[in-house]
């Protein structure tokens, strides 16, 4: 799948945005970048999206929580981002964990393109 092994573009990263448990598939979460929704997730799934160099804020967000990662992404590459959802006292809270390259393709491998906006 060619979304697996692109490059950046000059002038900016990719965010692979990666949820390979596949427990759970009904739970939708939408991820934002900067505030500005780029897709949605449910288990299985990997988001890609281009951001500009620089510092960005990636979130996660459900019905009832919203977690934020703060971040500066460097020119030409990629990263990794997995995204699990814990059980909180009411709902569940979405949870990032930022990866390492060769985890991250890993990780990637397990999931398929979502292409819910």
């Amino acid at each position: 799948m060619r979304a697996k092994t692109l490059r950046p573009l000059p002038g900016y990263a990719i965010v692979y945005v990666v949820r390979p448990e596949p427990d759970s598939k009904n739970r939708l979460v939408k991820i934002l970048a900067d505030d500005v929704q780029i897709g949605k997730t449910v288990g299985g799934d990997f988001l890609l999206h281009e951001i500009k160099a620089g510092e960005h804020r990636i979130s996660a967000k459900t019905a009832f929580s919203k977690y934020n990662l703060d971040m500066e992404f460097k020119e030409g590459r990629k990263y990794f981002i997995r995204l699990v959802l814990v059980k909180g006292k009411y709902s569940y809270e979405p949870k990032f964990k930022l990866l390492e390259e060769e985890e991250g393709k890993k990780e990637l491998e397990k999931c398929t393109l979502s292409l819910m906006k």
